[in-house]
């Protein structure tokens, strides 16, 4: 899982900085068109399958394989709309395409997330773990060989899709020769789908994408694909701090499923080493980006990119929120508060889109990424404040003093060492902060070896 993301990062990397910036911001708008599609067409039904799955095997399979063809259905109808609207409402034949082209891949990676979605449930989570590793080896290398003999975008994009189509035709047939068909009939009656349940789960993924993507197509309307370009390099920078934290709230969902219905003291225990982890993780990375902006976009993406160093600086802040609401929303998915998480990103939803029509025209994609933690966070205290008032979760149990020492040593040594060689300095600033966290105790042998496990995953 580490190495598939890795990749995906490093091939955005390769686009930026060979294709330049009005290319990639269009690839970028495309993305952030299909991270809304994607889960309109999903209706919900990838995250209620794998919480069944985790909750009860038997009819999870059933309701697995009956979902699956919806999954299927939905999708290819997608695709048909969205490209008859892309078709129609695009100026450009190229502009057209590529939105195109990366929807189909993303639904395809949809659809074989539904299948992942499956094993998570069932808490085997080898089977993605080298597929996608596999996938995206192949996607980022092939991609970056594309980008260097064509130096165009649509051979990239046509080479994802293929990619992707794979994947999808692996996924599938590695589902069908694992789900035990053979007691289908039998629990047919007892395994109706809670299609209630479906449509707020899926309401809240839609919500969350809404909110973290729209903002890149607001900026496209508003300006152009060169800002897109410099708004999606900022963001590609902070979903790959988010890989590790992202590995950590994947592997607790269905723990959370699980132990709610069988051990509630399980589902505790879960729940603080699961905060614990995700922000010993994603605060240092966050703060270290934010403090050497400047220097780590320009090393990683090019000078052409600086200008999206402010908007970087403030949107490295929703990794840890983002992480640790995941760990919410997996809690409160797991205590089957479905409604609670609807109604709060719904919220969110509103939220983000009033302040985005307001902020980005007068303060750019600096204002957008603002908007985006600003909402994050939002959503974040009121879906912990329910989960605790609620007595769903107990109020956390965090090292919050040593915590913020460990945090204060290493800002103290980036700041030191600015305008040094940034990789050096980063990673002085990170062995100070690692050195208080093992001093001082926050850091216990137990949570050492899981994340070794999840980094150490293919």
């Amino acid at each position: 899982m580490f190495g598939a993301r890795a990749c995906t990062f490093a091939l955005a990397i390769v686009m930026g900085r060979k294709l330049g910036v009005t290319n990639y911001g269009r690839y970028g708008f495309a993305v952030a068109v299909g991270t809304i599609v994607v889960p309109l067409a999903d209706l919900g039904v990838t995250p209620y399958m794998s919480r069944e799955v985790a909750h009860d095997r038997a009819r999870g399979e059933m309701r697995a394989v009956h979902l699956l063809q919806v999954k299927i259905h939905t999708a290819l109808g997608a695709l048909a709309i969205s490209a008859a609207v892309a078709a129609l409402i695009s100026g450009q034949v190229l502009g057209a395409a590529v939105i195109v082209v990366v929807l189909a891949s993303m639904l395809a990676d949809g659809t074989s997330a539904y299948v992942y979605g499956y094993f998570q449930g069932r808490e085997q989570m080898a089977f993605e773990a080298r597929a996608t590793v596999l996938a995206a080896l192949a996607r980022g290398l092939g991609g970056i060989v594309c980008v260097v003999a064509f130096g165009l975008l649509m051979p990239v994009l046509v080479w994802m899709l293929v990619v992707s189509a794979l994947q999808l035709a692996i996924a599938l047939r590695r589902f069908f020769s694992i789900a035990d068909l053979s007691r289908l009939q039998e629990l047919a009656g007892d395994a109706a789908v809670s299609w209630g349940s479906v449509g707020a789960l899926g309401s809240m993924t839609l919500c969350a994408l809404i909110y973290l993507q729209a903002d890149s197509v607001i900026v496209g309307v508003v300006y152009d694909k060169h800002a897109v370009g410099l708004y999606t390099a900022a963001y590609a920078l902070t979903a790959g701090l988010q890989i590790i934290p992202w590995q950590v709230a994947v592997a607790l969902a269905p723990v959370f499923a699980r132990s709610y219905a069988t051990s509630r003291d399980d589902f505790r225990d879960t729940w603080h080493r699961g905060l614990r982890l995700v922000l010993i993780v994603s605060l240092p990375f966050s703060l270290i980006t934010c403090l050497l902006a400047s220097e780590v976009m320009t090393l990683i993406f090019g000078d052409a990119f600086s200008g999206g160093t402010g908007a970087l600086a403030i949107l490295v802040w929703s990794s840890p929120i983002w992480a640790t609401n995941m760990v919410v929303a997996s809690a409160l998915r797991g205590a089957r508060r479905d409604r609670w998480l609807a109604t709060t990103t719904g919220l969110g939803v509103i939220v983000n889109l009033g302040l985005n029509v307001w902020a980005i025209p007068r303060f750019g994609i600096d204002g957008a990424a603002a908007v985006t933690v600003g909402t994050e966070l939002a959503v974040l205290l009121a879906q912990g404040w329910l989960a605790i008032s609620r007595g769903v979760v107990p109020f956390p149990r965090l090292p919050y003093a040593r915590l913020v020492l460990a945090l204060m040593a290493l800002a103290a040594v980036a700041v030191a060492g600015q305008g040094n060689e940034v990789v050096a300095v980063a990673t002085a600033a990170l062995c100070a902060y690692a050195l208080v966290l093992v001093v001082s105790g926050v850091v216990q042998p137990s949570e050492l070896r899981a994340l070794r496990s999840l980094i150490g995953r293919p």
